[in-house]
C-alpha cells in the first residue's frame, strides 16, 4: 500500500483514476453529451444513415470525441425500433459507435463503470424504421453534461424564485372585497394567510392581523384608530374559505389587503 501521485511530473495514472475524478467533477452524471463543445452531436438522417455532428461525450468520466460526419448504418430490412449508441467496454478497452434495435425499443446495458461494471451503452439518437424509411424521434433528447457555471446560475435563479414565492407581498385590491353593513369579506388563500402578516388598508390607518393566529371557527380582535377615535376589528375565517372582517363602524372603508408572506407555505 502506498501513495499514487496524480498531478505530479512523471506520474503514471490509470484511466479509471482519471475517469473517477472526471465523473465527480461533472456532477456524477452517468453519461451525457458535453454541452457547448463542437456540434453537440446534432443528428440527421438520410437514406440508410444516421449522421452526427462533432462533439464530446462522457460515460462515467471516460471522455470520447465523436468526429464530424460520423455515421451509423441502419438496414431497412423490417419494422423495428432502436437507438444509435456509443458503447464502452472497459474489459476490452473499446468505444464503439453502433446501434441496438428490436421489435420494441430495447433495454440498454448500462453498468456502473466506477465499480464492477464493464459495459455501458449510451443512447445518442432514437429512431424507428420500416422497410422503406428511418424516422428519428424528435421528442427524445439525449442527456447533456452542462458547465458548472450554467448549473450554478440556474440553481441560483431557482433559489431566487423560491424565495420570491415564499417571501414578499401579495395585494388584494378593493374591487375584490365585498361588504355588508360592518362586514368586509376577502377571498384569499387560507394556507397563504396562515404564513403571513395581514395588513388591512383603511382610510387613515393600516390594521395588522397575525395570520398564524387565525383559524376557522375562531376569531381575533384587533384595536385600530380611525381619525383619532379607537375602534375594534374582529377577524375570522368563514367555512367557505373567506376572511371576514367586522369593522367598528359600517362607514369605514377597506381600500385593500396586503399579505406580507413569512415563508413556510
Amino acid at each position: 500500500m502506498s501513495l499514487v501521485k496524480i498531478t505530479f511530473d512523471g506520474s503514471s495514472v490509470s484511466a479509471k483514476q482519471d475517469a473517477d475524478i472526471n465523473h465527480h467533477l461533472t456532477g456524477l452524471v452517468p453519461s451525457g453529451i458535453i454541452k457547448g463543445l463542437g456540434g453537440e452531436l446534432a443528428v440527421s438522417v438520410s437514406n440508410n444513415y444516421i449522421t452526427f455532428k462533432s462533439g464530446y461525450v462522457q460515460i462515467y468520466g471516460r471522455r470520447i470525441y465523436v468526429e464530424e460526419g460520423s455515421q451509423v448504418y441502419v438496414s431497412l430490412d423490417s419494422t423495428k425500433y432502436g437507438y444509435a449508441i456509443i458503447q464502452v467496454n472497459t474489459s476490452t478497452n473499446t468505444a464503439t459507435l453502433t446501434k441496438v434495435e428490436g421489435s420494441s425499443y430495447p433495454t440498454l446495458t448500462q453498468q456502473d463503470l466506477t465499480s464492477s461494471g464493464t459495459v455501458y451503452q449510451m443512447p445518442i439518437a432514437k429512431y424507428a424504421k420500416t422497410v422503406t424509411s428511418i424516422t428519428l424521434d424528435s421528442s427524445w433528447e439525449p442527456t447533456y453534461i452542462r458547465p458548472a457555471n450554467e448549473i450554478a446560475a440556474d440553481d441560483l435563479q431557482e433559489y431566487k424564485d423560491e424565495v420570491s414565492a415564499e417571501f414578499g407581498t401579495t395585494f388584494v385590491a378593493k374591487t375584490s372585497i365585498t361588504s355588508s353593513d360592518k362586514y368586509r369579506y376577502v377571498t384569499v388563500s387560507k394556507d397563504l394567510c396562515a404564513h403571513a402578516l395581514i395588513g388591512v388598508l383603511m382610510s387613515g390607518t393600516v390594521v395588522y392581523l397575525p395570520g398564524p393566529c387565525l383559524s376557522q371557527g375562531s376569531s381575533f380582535t384587533q384595536q385600530y384608530s380611525h381619525y383619532g377615535t379607537n375602534y375594534q376589528m374582529v377577524a375570522e375565517w368563514l367555512s367557505d374559505g373567506r376572511l371576514s372582517l367586522c369593522l367598528g363602524d359600517a362607514a369605514h372603508t377597506v381600500n385593500g389587503v396586503v399579505l406580507f408572506r413569512l415563508g413556510g407555505v
